[in-house]
């Protein structure tokens, strides 16, 4: 059963931990791109110093969640509505067709994870996969894909407790396996990647639950204690 288009504009409310704050997760606007871009900078190239590289690095950010099927977003809420972008990540639905002979199938990849320095630890990483995860059922996704280093064990251990395993483990098609390990997935030059996957399903129990009120969802489950993984890439896919 697939969820209603609704969905697409689906924002999840969280209480933070600081009073009069509270966290959003919603699809970004390319109103945002900008501060999105400005994050994944200060997150993904640290060393960058001059003013115009890192002008330069968020130019080719926006450039590429311009080209991405979802932007998602999570931000703090402070009092007076004003918001300030603390993590973010791309989702790209991918038609493999052509790879699995089933008509109209597609899989989601997620990249470009990434949650500010002064918002870790608060389940942000948990609630943007969440959120993927829920685009991804609402599009008729099979699949939900991302790449992570084999060493970065904090990544690992939170894509696990989500549900995430190796590809090659779970999966047979393995031609899917190998089209995510080429560009613009995969820069062949970068450090060995491991393909995690998970199945979306809309009749398990989840994280984000729809409410009967006006498409919102709320996530009381979420906490403040959850492991995150602020998880680099570039532009040409997620090198987590």
């Amino acid at each position: 059963m697939r969820l209603g288009g609704a969905l697409l504009q689906l924002v999840c409310v969280l209480c933070a931990a600081r009073a009069g704050a509270r966290l959003v997760y919603r699809r970004a606007s390319p109103l945002e791109y900008r501060a999105i871009g400005e994050l994944r900078t200060s997150v993904f190239c640290p060393t960058l110093s001059a003013i115009g590289s890192r002008y330069l690095q968020t130019r080719v950010f926006i450039e590429a969640m311009s080209k991405k099927s979802a932007v998602l977003v999570a931000l703090t809420q402070g009092e007076g509505g004003i918001e300030r972008v603390v993590g973010s990540s791309d989702l790209q639905i991918e038609d493999i067709s052509h790879l699995s002979h089933v008509e109209g199938d597609c899989v989601g990849y997620v990249t470009n994870v990434c949650v500010s320095a002064d918002a870790r630890r608060r389940g942000i990483g948990r609630g943007l996969m969440s959120l993927a995860e829920a685009v991804c059922i609402d599009h008729g996704a099979s699949e939900l894909l991302l790449h992570v280093e084999p060493h970065n064990h904090t990544a690992e251990r939170l894509y696990r407790s989500i549900g995430f395993r190796e590809r090659s483990q779970v999966a047979s098609c393995q031609a899917i396996t190998q089209h995510f390990f080429q560009l613009p997935f995969y820069d062949p030059a970068a450090s060995p990647q491991m393909l995690m996957m998970m199945r979306p399903d809309p009749s398990a129990p989840r994280v984000l639950e729809i409410r009967a009120q006006g498409g919102v969802a709320q996530d009381a489950d979420i906490q403040d204690t959850a492991m995150n993984a602020a998880t680099a890439s570039s532009p040409f896919g997620s090198f987590n």
